[in-house]
């Protein structure tokens, strides 16, 4: 078995994961699927740019945002999700 990543990845999803377990608990199906794919791709957005989630700044988040397609109603949904997540995860710095 070929293991190119660095551990820090298995640690992001690990609390992604643990994140995406409680939200399914609150939302439907539908809406889980949709925040779990643009939280994952926010995550692996700062595992490109070598990036850690403790270290996501405002300006991180929003450089992310704004290179994204699509119009300001999806990225403010994604931006949401982001927020859950900080929020979640109690982080002294939720940017």
């Amino acid at each position: 078995m070929r293991c190119t990543e660095p551990v820090e990845v298995s640690i992001y999803y690990k609390e992604v994961e643990s994140f995406l377990k409680y939200l399914r608990m609150f939302i439907a199906p539908t809406t889980y699927i949709r925040k779990e794919t643009e939280l994952k791709a926010f995550i692996n957005y700062l595992f490109e740019n070598e990036k850690h989630y403790s270290n996501a700044t405002k300006e991180i988040i929003e450089k992310y945002l704004l290179q994204l397609p699509g119009q300001q109603q999806t990225k403010q949904q994604i931006c949401y999700v982001i927020k859950q997540f900080y929020d979640y995860l109690k982080l002294k710095i939720n940017p």
